[in-house]
């Protein structure tokens, strides 16, 4: 199937489970957001975290813990490319747990627009089930890799942690739109950032 076959399939199960969910008697409202607003809030939702984050790295180790080596740099930039994909596969897996279909429930692409990769959940979930896909990115690779830094005194370690904090910062932002809606059945948004939620 064509990538844009596939965009359009999406789209109509997107509109097809809306007006299901219509039907059925529930009440929809919007948690969408634009990449952009996404993009400059991650800072003010990741921002926090990393600044506390470098406070906490630079309590452990002090200076020993900021010693940059001139070695590995490719290796390093290699590894926060993977975990960009890496980042989507686990909203994939999150969400996948609670799908009816599994994984045939997720799909994923890039949108070129914007130069970014996404992960679409194609079922309405619980408030808690889409919870768990959308903030699992910020826990493994950004709060995991950091944890990790603070066992192992590596500058390179704690910056790919904060890297993957930032890169969360849209999750973050869509999070704090979906604290509204913790009695809602979510159903993520095929094209755009976000979601809709519906309630009786």
């Amino acid at each position: 199937m064509k990538k844009e076959d596939k965009k359009q399939e999406r789209i109509e199960n997107y509109e097809r489970t809306r007006k299901e969910m219509k039907e059925a008697g529930y009440k929809e409202s919007s948690g969408i957001i634009s990449i952009l607003k996404a993009n400059v809030m991650a800072l003010a939702t990741a921002g926090p975290f990393c600044i506390i984050a470098f406070i906490i790295y630079t309590l452990r180790w002090g200076k020993d813990g900021f010693a940059i080596d001139s070695r590995n740099l490719v290796l390093f930039l290699g590894l926060f490319f993977v975990s960009i994909f890496i980042h989507e596969m686990l909203h994939g897996a999150g969400w996948s747990l609670s799908c009816k279909k599994g994984w045939h429930s997720i799909a994923f692409g890039f949108m070129w627009s914007s130069l970014t990769p996404y992960c679409h959940c194609k079922e309405p979930l619980k408030f808690s089930s889409y919870a768990v896909g959308l903030y699992l990115p910020f826990c493994v690779l950004g709060l995991g890799i950091f944890a990790v830094s603070l066992a192992v005194p590596n500058y390179r370690l704690f910056m790919l942690g904060i890297l993957n904090m930032l890169a969360a910062g849209g999750d973050l932002t869509i999070g704090c739109c979906l604290m509204k809606h913790k009695n809602g059945l979510i159903l993520d948004h095929p094209t755009d950032c976000g979601f809709v939620s519906f309630e009786k």
